[in-house]
């Protein structure tokens, strides 16, 4: 048999000698596999290094986050592009509230008898809400409630105006005993009694009744969606925190991580998905952030520069924005992290998405 004919796929005659199999062949894939490795294992570092590199190339991460900042100018900042905007060169508000593309503010006036304004600005204009002493956030993000307290015998009341000033309720009186401290589904949260003996409950103002009691509290700290946090009943020491869940009424005790105590108040997501907080470890005195679910409880993030004894604040998309010095802030989400340098003389008092 030639070389030409075993070329084209002839079988050998009777009696011939069988073809001598390759050494590759009697070792099989594993022979293939050893000579191999050497360069699958370079291909892998330089996987693990692309994945390393790439996020630090493609620059900050996008937040679709922006700042309403106070203080020498009332502005808005959009931190993805940079830009501001001024709102109406409006004095520094007391309270700010963002609804969306909305800005509401609480606006002090120079006389103690006038009701302060309730405005929504934006970079062209200012226009009147109405009158109250307190402004909260409606849960479904599309409005506020307008609170006057009782005042010279005549008893307080409760509104809820949408973020575009076109939809307002009716007025509700707000019974004497009750003071409001945020809004939630199904009413707004108040209170009732003597200071640190305080009974929480769901209040809907629509039909005067309480949705639900929620038993007794210290001070009510900060309510995000279907959470609130609170102390508990305390005359000495350090008071308890504790997360409530005021569809439920459900609550838990929110303890700091291990080896550091609270430096600044728990603030639920508005999802109610998580709680964060500024917590001073014990064993150096520095201010770090703590994060977690109410179930989980909280932990330590790592390698973030936080101002002690600050308040966080969460926006609807998931971003927590953290106080890092007097001149810029830090956004936080899952393991991503954003510095922003805030402007000259201001302060942030507000956050939304964009």
């Amino acid at each position: 048999m030639t070389v030409e004919e075993l070329a084209v796929g002839d079988e050998p005659r009777t009696g011939d000698r069988p073809a001598r199999r390759p050494v590759e062949a009697t070792h099989g894939a594993g022979a293939r596999w050893l000579r191999r490795w050497p360069w699958l294992l370079g291909v892998g570092l330089v996987v693990a290094v692309v994945l390393q590199v790439v996020p630090s190339l493609a620059g900050p991460p996008t937040t679709s986050v922006s700042l309403v900042l106070a203080g020498d100018a009332f502005q808005r900042l959009d931190v993805d592009t940079g830009r501001l905007t001024d709102l109406s060169g409006a004095a520094d508000p007391t309270t700010v509230v963002v609804q969306g593309s909305r800005v509401i503010a609480l606006q002090p006036t120079g006389a103690a008898d006038v009701t302060p304004l309730v405005l929504r600005y934006g970079p062209d204009r200012v226009e009147r809400l109405g009158g109250a002493d307190e402004v909260f956030p409606g849960p479904s993000g599309d409005g506020v409630w307008l609170v006057l307290g009782s005042a010279a015998g005549l008893p307080g009341s409760v509104a809820y105006s949408n973020a575009a000033g076109t939809r307002r309720t009716a007025v509700f009186p707000l019974p004497r005993r009750f003071e409001v401290v945020g809004a939630v589904p199904g009413g707004l949260l108040v209170t009732s009694g003597r200071e640190r003996d305080r009974r929480l409950t769901v209040w809907d103002p629509s039909a005067s009744v309480a949705v639900r009691t929620l038993g007794y509290v210290g001070t009510v700290l900060a309510v995000g969606g279907p959470l609130v946090t609170t102390t508990g009943l305390c005359w000495v020491g350090e008071c308890p925190m504790y997360v409530v869940d005021v569809g439920t009424g459900e609550r838990r005790e929110l303890r700091p991580p291990v080896g550091t105590v609270y430096s600044g108040r728990p603030v639920p997501s508005t999802d109610g998905s998580q709680v964060a907080a500024v917590v001073r470890r014990l064993a150096d005195g520095a201010a770090a952030l703590a994060v977690g679910g109410v179930a989980t409880g909280l932990r330590i993030v790592p390698d973030l520069t936080v101002q002690p004894g600050a308040t966080v604040s969460w926006t609807a998309s998931g971003w927590l924005v953290v106080p890092m010095n007097e001149e810029s802030v830090a956004l936080w989400r899952a393991g991503q992290s954003r510095q922003v340098t805030l402007p000259s003389g201001t302060r942030v008092v507000a956050a939304g998405s964009s």
